[in-house]
């Protein structure tokens, strides 16, 4: 019998050898590599004896999609549907957005009616840009920037203070640089095939192929905007986990980094720890592609190369909490912009300072005026990939690559087809499947 291996515990490595264990069942040992001393990867909760939840990462799921779906049957299985919170779309946390320009904090339009008015900061109404949408021509490009797309499709404005902070929320980046084929797919895929995304989104309607039974119909009839759990979102990665170390196959060894990478004579992998070395049938890697590229071998030099052109950006993540009855806050600085807070000598601002930027910010943005009762300061180091522009065509590159040298090496996480916690498990769901015909 063959043993698989699984190089990284965060959400698409767990998935991984989750999926490996369900799926195949040619391999008696599924082993998954940790480099840290806890899986869970970006996700990660702190409770406090008081009740207090810190989520210093993801905090929240959306249910849409076959991704979003596949994640909901996935916390069913587990037996976390009874510590599912919903969040309804007439909830004040899905029903209001705003947009802090200029100083000021300006709501969006919350239902159709107020796309017909002129709501600040944007100096006409919203409807303005859509009824232009479907004359305009499509692009011959392979791929765009988000930016150059939206303002194509929906004009300057929309894409200079909309999309430009829905980019910093969602990638940490900026929308000139990002790749409209890579982080947005549905719109690329719509104005391709369609030449309009209202008319991608009237015709283009594909009921997601995942089964609507438990928690997934309850999503779809009570029309979720987004879910979490009781616990945190560590609780769905725990939970993973333990499914995993609950078979007589699976196996999670923390505190173990991969130093190497090595094919051997039969077509396996040898991989190498600083403590082992295990001969692999099949080796899932699922952290960033850079850390992959130095496993490898110097005979790999293009690959390694390629692995290694992927940028990254680091997050600060701030968690601020009060004793009165104020929005629980949680405030990210840096992304693409970290460097600006960096003092002259490089060096990251302490710990208290960071936190006075970001209560400075509650306090500008929100109107908190008092000051936190706790905090906490996380630093996310290299944990957003940053897809530009011709992002697709590196990842096609790369696993041609792969292909090419025959080694049973196969890539999910961030690195390549979404950040989001939905995609890296559903991609790893993809990707074992795959290998079920091999």
């Amino acid at each position: 019998m063959a043993t698989a291996v699984v190089i990284g515990g965060g959400v698409s490595g767990l998935a991984s050898a989750l999926y490996i264990q369900r799926s195949l069942p040619q391999f008696s040992k599924v082993i998954l590599l940790e480099g840290s001393s806890r899986v869970g990867g970006w996700v990660n909760t702190t409770s406090y004896p008081d009740g207090a939840i810190f989520e210093h990462g993801p905090r929240s799921l959306r249910p849409v999609g076959e991704a979003g779906r596949n994640t909901l049957l996935l916390a069913e299985e587990l037996g976390l549907t009874r510590h599912v919170l919903p969040i309804f779309p007439s909830d004040p946390a899905a029903k209001n957005r705003y947009l802090f320009v200029d100083g000021k904090l300006c709501a969006l339009p919350t239902n159709a009616w107020s796309m017909f008015k002129k709501l600040p900061p944007f100096t006409k109404p919203l409807i303005t840009s859509l009824w232009k949408e479907p004359f305009h021509r499509r692009s011959n490009e392979q791929d765009e920037s988000i930016y150059s797309f939206v303002r194509r499709r929906l004009g300057p404005e929309f894409a200079d203070i909309a999309i430009d902070a829905l980019c910093r929320g969602i990638f940490a980046g900026d929308c000139r640089k990002l790749s409209v084929q890579a982080c947005f797919p549905p719109l690329y895929e719509m104005e391709k095939k369609y030449g309009s995304l209202i008319a991608g989104a009237v015709f283009g309607f594909k009921d997601p192929k995942v089964e609507a039974t438990g928690l997934v119909r309850r999503a779809i009839e009570d029309k979720w905007a987004s879910w979490s759990l009781s616990k945190g979102l560590q609780q769905l990665t725990d939970a993973m986990a333990a499914s995993i170390q609950n078979t007589k196959e699976g196996e999670i060894r923390l505190d173990t980094k991969v130093t190497s990478l090595k094919p051997n004579q039969n077509g396996k992998i040898i991989v190498s720890t600083p403590s082992d070395s295990i001969e692999a049938s099949l080796v899932i890697s699922a952290v960033y592609s850079k850390d992959l590229a130095a496993a490898l071998p110097k005979s790999m030099t293009d690959l390694k190369e390629d692995l290694s052109a992927l940028p990254s950006v680091n997050v600060v993540v701030v968690n601020l909490e009060y004793k009165e009855n104020v929005l629980p806050v949680k405030v990210m600085l840096g992304g693409s912009w970290y460097d600006k807070l960096l003092s002259p000598d490089g060096t990251l601002p302490s710990g208290s300072d960071i936190v006075w930027m970001a209560s400075q910010a509650a306090a500008q943005q929100l109107g908190i005026k008092s000051h936190p009762i706790r905090s906490h300061v996380t630093l996310q180091k290299e944990c957003l990939p940053q897809y530009k522009v011709g992002h697709v065509s590196w990842v096609e590159k790369v696993e041609q690559k792969i292909k090419e040298s025959n080694l049973p090496l196969h890539l999910v996480g961030s690195s390549y087809r979404g950040p989001a916690i939905n995609d890296c498990i559903y991609n790893a769901k993809k990707v074992v499947e795959s290998l079920k015909t091999h």
